[in-house]
């Protein structure tokens, strides 16, 4: 049973890799969007033809002979102000543009949280620009079934490990992407100024109701997704977190955006990947942490 299952997790890993765009997935005809720094020009996102137009006829944003565009200034205060004064002209094009909520600009070959910070622009213009977002993400795992009307499958672990449960939330139906679907117990973006695992703090009470020890967190790698999406581009770098609960643990849903709660065996969750029922970020996430988890076992 075990080489069954380890066969399984092997080929949906394999399966998920192909299936999201890791390299340059940018759509032809996008206009490279650039911050000049230290003398050198450094790309922050890609324009589609409708955005870049607007850019062009925006005060504090050049457009190079090539067609890229340049956001002007020496700080983060000037180049912020530029795409600012661009945001209502922005939303005209792209009317679905979300939230206002800051988050930072980056290089897009920025990976680390600690990256510098080029300017501050409003979360629904980082997909219209496809400028890159950073992201945390929390695989959560129950030490055991204790109390959940849900019992595990079969033990797929050699019989002295115990095999947790994962924690899953399911996605509001009201949700735009993946309605209904399961998702990690808590994820989101990680606002302007905030750290990562100060981000994965707010997300966890705010969409499961968990305090969590610092401490007690497990830092795993982060994961980075680039895929066109009708807003525009995808461009994200992902902070995946693992964190062991207490077997009586009771999440609860404080932002309206979860629909409901549910505890899976590690079998459960490859037939929740296997059927679609998953985000697939949030199943990637997932399986990192059972490839982790069977590798320790079988040490």
């Amino acid at each position: 049973m075990l080489d069954a299952f380890l066969a399984r997790l092997e080929v949906l890993a394999d399966a998920l890799r192909a299936g999201f765009a890791f390299g340059d997935a940018r759509q032809t005809r996008r206009a490279p969007l650039l911050v000049c720094d230290t003398g050198r020009h450094i790309e922050v996102g890609s324009a589609a033809r409708e955005a870049a137009e607007v850019l062009a006829r925006t005060p504090g944003i050049t457009q190079l002979p090539s067609g890229a565009l340049v956001i002007e200034g020496d700080t983060l205060e000037a180049r912020s102000a530029a795409i600012a004064y661009a945001e209502a002209a922005l939303r005209q094009v792209h009317p679905a543009g979300g939230s206002s909520e800051a988050l930072d600009l980056r290089a897009l070959a920025a990976r680390e949280a600690s990256a510098p910070v080029f300017a501050r622009m409003p979360r629904g213009l980082f997909r219209p620009l496809g400028a890159k977002t950073y992201a945390v993400r929390l695989t959560a795992l129950l030490a055991q079934a204790t109390n959940w009307a849900k019992v595990p499958h079969a033990a797929l672990l050699p019989p002295d490990l115990e095999a947790p449960l994962f924690l899953f939330s399911q996605r509001s139906l009201k949700k735009r992407i993946g309605p209904g679907l399961w998702d990690s117990l808590a994820a989101g973006l990680v606002a302007a100024g905030e750290t990562p695992e100060a981000a994965l703090a707010r997300e966890c009470a705010e969409e499961a109701g968990l305090a969590f020890d610092q401490a007690t967190l497990i830092a795993l790698s982060s994961r980075s997704f680039v895929c066109p999406i009708p807003e525009g581009l995808l461009f994200e770098e992902s902070f995946e977190y693992a964190l062991r609960l207490a077997p009586d643990f009771r999440p609860r849903a404080l932002d309206g955006e979860v629909a409901a709660f549910g505890a899976f065996s590690p079998v459960e969750t490859l037939d929740l990947i296997e059927r679609g029922l998953m985000m697939p970020e949030a199943a990637a996430a997932a399986l990192a942490v059972l490839q982790k988890m069977t590798a320790e076992a079988l040490q």
